[in-house]
């Protein structure tokens, strides 16, 4: 499918950071995030809003480190949280911002955070009403942000985890870190209940053969009623004897029963590590505008 928002971008980099109630929110910028341009879109409806440039960026001293996007059900209000990181600290300090669609006219600096911990992904997943994202104190652990109370916390890894290669996210309202210990074996825990620590729960264990053609599992997408994990690859692909060989996203299903993993075919180019869930919804948060 394709829309026309009628968006101009003046820098070369498009980058689609969140999905929200069939809105998208997309980061403009030269290189490593400068002159950041951070636009709303509803491709649906082919409307789109430009925020207004976060104060934070503009000082030198602070660099772009996160950003999501989020409804609250309780204030019906959309909401855009930027954290940035001060270059000058170490260990780096934690800044964040937010920004209401409809009621805020510029950014609300919630300040100095604490010491919280330092983002490690800058793709942050929303549940129960927090956005959350890895980071390390002193260990690795999973940092929130609590829309409705704009208050920073964190929770432990499962005690047992391992270290080595993690990723989170959401799926089927869980919680979930993805864990690569052991090449070719993929582990992922789930917080089957969310604040309980100790409800940390091995879920799903994907052995592959042992081939070069699949690196590792980015990111899961979305559990099928039967029982199909939707995820998106990272993906070996050899082009010549001399050459070592490129790494490409694709999209892929694992059958739990049949323990069968699949790639999936698509016309087009998936981002390096930005696949969202989006589902189209013809209401669109620049309606609170009028």
């Amino acid at each position: 499918m394709k829309f026309r928002t009628e968006i101009y971008f003046p820098h070369r980099h498009v980058e689609m950071v969140a999905s929200c109630n069939g809105s998208i929110l997309l980061l403009n910028y030269v290189s490593h995030y400068k002159n950041l341009i951070i636009i709303m879109c509803n491709p649906l409806r082919a409307r789109h809003l430009i925020l207004p440039v976060p104060p934070k960026l503009a000082l030198r001293t602070h660099h772009f480190a996160g950003l999501g996007f989020v409804h609250s059900s309780s204030t019906n209000k959309y909401k855009v949280l930027i954290c940035t990181c001060t270059r000058t600290h170490n260990p780096a300090r934690l800044y964040c911002d937010t920004y209401t669609i409809g009621i805020d006219d510029e950014w609300r600096s919630i300040g100095d955070t604490g010491k919280p911990p330092s983002v490690f992904a800058s793709q942050f997943v929303f549940l129960n009403g927090a956005l959350h994202w890895i980071g390390f104190e002193n260990l690795w652990v999973i940092c929130y942000f609590n829309i409705e109370k704009e208050q920073c916390g964190s929770f432990p890894f499962p005690s047992h985890f391992q270290e080595g290669n993690s990723c989170h996210g959401v799926v089927d309202n869980w919680l979930y870190i993805h864990h690569e210990h052991v090449y070719c074996v993929w582990k992922f825990w789930v917080m089957k209940d969310y604040g309980d620590f100790g409800s940390w729960t091995l879920e799903w264990v994907i052995e592959t053969p042992i081939t070069r053609e699949f690196a590792r599992p980015v990111k899961l997408l979305k559990m099928l009623k039967d029982g199909t994990l939707f995820m998106m690859l990272k993906k070996f692909t050899k082009v010549s004897k001399r050459s070592p060989g490129n790494i490409n996203m694709t999209l892929a299903s694992y059958n739990l029963q049949k323990r069968v993993l699949k790639t999936i075919e698509f016309s087009g180019m998936l981002p390096m590590g930005h696949s969202l869930i989006h589902a189209p919804f013809f209401f669109s948060p620049m309606d609170s505008l009028q």
